[in-house]
């Protein structure tokens, strides 16, 4: 699909499928990067935990080796936020993302390098991620929305991930009234 089929604003086009593209600036929306903490700072905790604990039961804790350990910590968490600020320095701080929209469900358009960047990613991981690497969410397979006004977004959580959309300020009641009416409700 060429550039011009997805607008900046969602626009329906004659196959009845809402598209439109989303640039967001990385430096001011900072989702993307309290995602990546909120994931490897879960993981890291979990880590730090377990470490504290092997060390209690061999009776080998001290306080040199939790402050090391929590280093270790405050080190990933920091490597996390240089990742994040090292990719928006490689993408002159703009993240380009394309959505289609239809009545049975919404997708991430990838471009050919994002698609190989992901499928790679997938394979490494397991089947449930490569099913959303795939970047489509199917409506009637979403058990929950989250709303992210502030940063015109939106996470779509299903049985073994979710994804986020990013919507156009101007948009953005529409796409989710729109999504909102093809959830199923679940008790």
């Amino acid at each position: 699909m060429s550039v011009s089929q997805y607008p900046s604003r969602v626009t329906q086009g004659e196959d009845g499928a809402y598209r439109w593209s989303y640039d967001m600036d990385m430096y001011k929306n900072h989702y993307l990067l309290n995602v990546l903490l909120k994931v490897f700072g879960i993981i890291g905790l979990f880590c730090v935990g377990m470490m504290l604990f092997l060390f209690a039961q061999g009776h080998g804790l001290t306080l040199r080796i939790a402050l090391i350990i929590l280093a270790c910590y405050a080190g990933l968490m920091g490597l996390v936020a240089g990742g994040y600020y090292l990719a928006a320095l490689l993408m002159h701080g703009g993240y380009h993302l394309q959505f289609c929209m239809t009545e049975d469900e919404i997708s991430l358009v990838r471009g050919e390098l994002g698609r190989r960047v992901m499928d790679a990613a997938a394979l490494l991981t397991s089947p449930a991620n490569a099913a959303a690497a795939s970047g489509v969410t199917r409506f009637k397979e979403v058990r929950g929305m989250k709303e992210h006004r502030e940063y015109d977004a939106f996470n779509l959580r299903t049985l073994y991930g979710g994804n986020q959309i990013w919507v156009p300020e101007q948009d953005y009641e529409f796409v989710r009234d729109y999504v909102l009416s093809r959830i199923p409700v679940r008790p």
